[in-house]
């Protein structure tokens, strides 16, 4: 068999799928810095909110679609060299990521968006390869911890009138997060999607107690954010977000040393 066709080993795959996604992390920290330069005169902040917002947009459907694209195929035609190491998932993932930023560049004060996504595209890429590790009820609890980092971020930074809404949806996230740890601990770490199943932790694990854990930690935050926003200083709110961060970097810790 011809050695180009021939499958890589667990190790090759993670080493090159890793500096893939790191790589991609490079571009987007460039295209950010970029972004950063141009936003500093005021005809570059305009170009920035309308012009590129709309091409991160643009450029994040089309990948989306790229990506439903290569899904499509691997399911009719099966695993392909070509798609080994950058797949449909990948692409979905890169183009929501895009979209997300499109979006806040739209709407939110790039001063901020811009702080937030130096931060933001290197976490997704150590939450891919977390995932790719297969410590995937880590991956879980991080995308509900980066979702709720948003809520409570856009919670503060918005009109007034717009942050209860926000915080208000953040409840929805520990809810869900707690029904997802239910139904995997029900099904032995795997849970069904759209009838895929995806697993989550390896059967007969008891980590589903770091799970539930994190749903209470995402409760309590944002009924605190909720308390502040409404009878107390909404400003408050903004410390939850490192409170967050912290808890999330203490799961990152938790979950390498699990690795070792």
């Amino acid at each position: 068999m011809d050695k180009r066709q021939q499958k890589p080993s667990r190790t090759e795959y993670l080493i090159n799928k890793s500096l893939i996604v790191f790589a991609d992390v490079i571009i987007g920290m460039l295209l950010l810095v970029f972004i950063e330069r141009l936003s500093k005169t005021a005809s570059g902040y305009i170009a920035v909110t309308s012009i590129w917002a709309w091409v991160f947009t643009v450029a994040g459907i089309l990948l989306i679609a790229g990506g439903a694209y290569c899904l499509r195929r691997k399911k009719l035609q099966g695993d392909s060299a070509s798609l080994r190491y950058i797949g449909g998932i990948d692409l979905i993932l890169i183009g929501l990521a895009v979209i997300l930023s499109g979006l806040l560049f739209r709407f939110v004060d790039l001063q901020y968006v811009i702080r937030f996504l130096y931060i933001a595209y290197p976490c997704i890429a150590v939450m891919y390869l977390f995932f790719a590790l297969l410590q995937r009820e880590f991956f879980l609890q991080a995308v509900f911890c980066a979702a709720g980092i948003i809520l409570l971020w856009l919670g503060v930074n918005v009109r007034v009138s717009f942050s209860p809404v926000l915080i208000g949806a953040g409840f929805l996230l520990p809810i869900l997060l707690l029904i997802t740890g239910i139904k995997a601990r029900r099904g032995d770490g795997t849970i069904t999607v759209c009838k895929r199943s995806i697993t989550l932790a390896p059967k007969g694990t008891s980590a589903f107690g770091a799970v539930f854990f994190t749903a209470a930690v995402l409760f309590v935050l944002f009924l605190l954010a909720l308390i502040f926003t409404l009878f107390i200083k909404i400003g408050l709110s903004f410390y939850l977000v490192y409170l967050l961060c912290g808890y999330l970097f203490i799961l990152t810790v938790y979950y390498t040393i699990k690795l070792m």
